[in-house]
């Protein structure tokens, strides 16, 4: 499907656009999880991907075969092409809602607020990244952060290329 931009020239159409929804799944679950909300919208131009997610849980919490490691999901219309860094594709959490205090959850040893980035790694995986006025690098959002904790939501925007 092809879009024009700007105009109805041949110069302004864009012959690869494709827009569409997906699911997502979290990585190493063990049970099934009372999920309100799970859904993405995409659009592609190009190899340019954006990305809207969402997902809010509640009811029964989601529980790993193991809390160490990075909380990751799965569920990326395309796999990730290039980028730079420790991440290949970058993005802003809009919304989240976590239980971020204690030595059971992700705090890093602090109680300052958390800011939480979102990106893709190993090309098809999205991972979220945290960083509080505590502390002096970015970590990844850790398993035990959303593992059997109260309901908690997570809202996202990604941009990233494919191939």
């Amino acid at each position: 499907m092809g879009i024009y931009i700007g105009g109805t020239g041949s110069a302004n159409h864009l012959d690869d656009y494709e827009e569409g929804n997906m699911t997502w799944t979290m990585d190493d679950l063990t049970n099934s999880p009372t999920i309100w909300n799970n859904g993405g919208k995409y659009e592609k131009y190009g190899r340019l991907v954006h990305i809207q997610g969402h997902i809010q849980i509640g009811g029964t919490k989601p529980t790993f075969s193991s809390l160490s490691g990075t909380f990751k999901i799965s569920g990326l219309p395309f796999a990730i092409s290039g980028g730079i860094g420790y991440s290949g594709g970058l993005g802003h959490v809009r919304w989240s809602q976590l239980d971020w205090v204690g030595s059971s959850q992700s705090s890093y040893g602090h109680d300052n607020d958390t800011q939480i980035t979102v990106g893709v790694q190993n090309s098809t995986k999205i991972v979220f990244s945290t960083c509080g006025q505590g502390i002096y690098y970015v970590g990844d959002l850790l398993k035990r952060a959303v593992h059997d904790d109260r309901a908690w939501n997570l809202e996202w925007d990604l941009w990233y290329r494919t191939t």
